[in-house]
């Protein structure tokens, strides 16, 4: 609602259609899969970026929706121009950072999930993507304190934003991933309690 009105008041922003961009990504992913939210994805980013070349978020929202469609090469394009034209397009690390995690290239992950953090801190998916590629690296220690810290993020988010499902969730799977499988279950059943 907030990027349609966005545009009600200026229909040129193309940061309005770059989060109805990454939205409809969001809605393909978290409810039917219908593949017309990935055709009104794009539509949306190509908008964004016919008005603004330069608009870094539609570029990570183009590469969201090639990367969720399984265009692996599309995306990483897409976030590596994000990343060029906005060092602090966090979104772009993280995704990117994410997929070369993916694909094992764990050397070239982690230093795009650090940035993603130190940029976004309260967005704990990067703290889980980061706990898995340091495990990948033998870097249990420190793969261990970064889930401390996804967790503790979590918790501070949620004191502030209750229905952060992913961050709960985000949450949960850390706290499994550390073996702590009751606090994991609890956290789940607050989840779905919250949104059945």
């Amino acid at each position: 609602p907030r990027f349609r009105r966005a545009l009600e008041l200026d229909s040129f922003c193309a940061l309005a259609y770059a989060g109805l961009a990454e939205a409809k990504v969001h809605k393909y992913l978290h409810w039917d899969g219908d593949p017309t939210f990935i055709e009104e994805a794009r539509e949306h980013a190509a908008r964004a970026l016919a008005m603004e070349p330069n608009c870094a978020e539609a570029r990570t929202s183009l590469g969201f929706a090639y990367h969720i469609t399984g265009r692996a090469a599309d995306a990483m394009r897409e976030y590596r121009l994000a990343i060029q034209l906005d060092a602090d397009e966090w979104f772009g690390h993280r995704l990117l950072g994410a997929l070369l995690g993916r694909q094992g290239n764990y050397k070239h992950a982690t230093p795009l999930l650090q940035r993603a953090i130190a940029l976004r801190p309260a967005h704990i998916g990067s703290y889980d993507h980061l706990y898995q590629v340091l495990l990948h690296l033998d870097r249990k220690r420190e793969a261990v304190e970064i889930a401390e810290q996804g967790i503790s993020a979590a918790r501070l988010r949620l004191a502030s934003v209750r229905d952060d499902q992913e961050s709960r969730l985000h949450m949960a799977s850390l706290l499994a991933r550390l073996g702590r499988e009751i606090e994991a279950r609890a956290v789940i059943s607050e989840a779905l309690a919250s949104f059945p």
